[in-house]
């Protein structure tokens, strides 16, 4: 297997050309398949983007891309030569990166290392048991379009897909305190919490949800689809900053930051500081320092 080094590209035409001058690449076998239903959505249409599988690493001043031969899955399938933007990893947020584009009118396509799509939230069977790569729960990929403030939920409404969703009643907790179910519903939810971590557990809590309130609000004003990295924000935001933004208050500013700064401000105790940690892990794969 020969490895060819590629400096890191400061465009995607810069990306494109350096891809292109590794001689002989093939891209191997196309990625489609996968058991999430997410995933199924993003990437239901071949028409919509070209998603291939190619063995690609990371290093803090290279990319390595892998020549690999062709398979016999290829079936003397041709592929690509060009394309308007090439984007390396099918993560969720690279296959909505590549859907967004292919819905205005791009041709796009997207390399991937593993030979599966998703990152993260792809899964995994062993001995009968399916198993889940990352987050456990997904939140806000139901409803009518528009009404979620859940961004991959707005990508989705935009592409036209939808998402099966199968909703949890209880799920099972193991914890050094002891196992016990974690119960759907919120006056159930507080009971749980007094029974595993006590009375300041629950006082905490309490004082964190008033915290969130105007964090919540702001997220639902404020969608992911209007913040942008360049001066275009002034035009996709403008409409959103209005009185009621205002309304949210100063810990809005905080929206953008980690969950953690957050729960620093009211929680101390330890049982719900770690409940809190395990919450978080089910819903982005991170704990509560690295989650948004």
């Amino acid at each position: 297997m020969n490895t060819f080094k590629l400096q890191p590209p400061t465009t995607s035409d810069a990306a494109l050309k350096q891809i292109k001058s590794i001689p002989g690449v093939v891209y191997a076998r196309e990625s489609l398949k996968n058991r999430k239903h997410v995933l199924k959505s993003l990437v239901s249409s071949r028409e919509r983007f070209q998603l291939y599988s190619v063995s690609t690493s990371y290093t803090a001043d290279s990319v390595l891309v892998d020549k690999r031969e062709e398979t016999p899955e290829d079936n003397g399938k041709i592929y690509p030569q060009e394309s308007d933007y090439v984007v390396i990893g099918s993560g969720i947020g690279g296959l909505c990166c590549a859907a967004l584009l292919a819905k205005y009118g791009y041709s796009v396509t997207v390399l991937e290392s593993h030979y599966l799509p998703g990152g993260c939230a792809h899964g995994f069977e062993i001995g009968g048991y399916s198993f889940d790569a990352g987050p456990s729960f997904f939140v806000g990929l139901t409803g009518a379009p528009g009404t979620s403030s859940n961004p991959l939920k707005q990508v989705l409404d935009v592409i036209g897909e939808s998402v099966d969703c199968k909703q949890y009643n209880q799920w099972i907790v193991y914890s050094p305190e002891g196992t016990f179910p974690c119960v759907a519903g919120r006056d159930q939810y507080l009971d749980n919490i007094l029974r595993q971590g006590g009375e300041e557990a629950l006082k905490q809590w309490l004082q964190l949800e008033e915290l969130l309130k105007p964090l919540q609000q702001a997220a639902a004003l404020f969608p992911a689809a209007a913040v942008r990295a360049d001066l275009g924000v002034l035009l996709t935001s403008s409409r959103f900053l209005g009185l009621e933004l205002a309304k949210t208050g100063l810990v809005a500013g905080t929206l953008t930051g980690p969950f953690s700064a957050v729960v620093d401000k009211v929680v101390t105790n330890k049982w719900l500081r770690s409940f809190l940690d395990l919450e978080c892990f089910v819903l982005s794969g991170m704990t509560a320092k690295d989650t948004l």
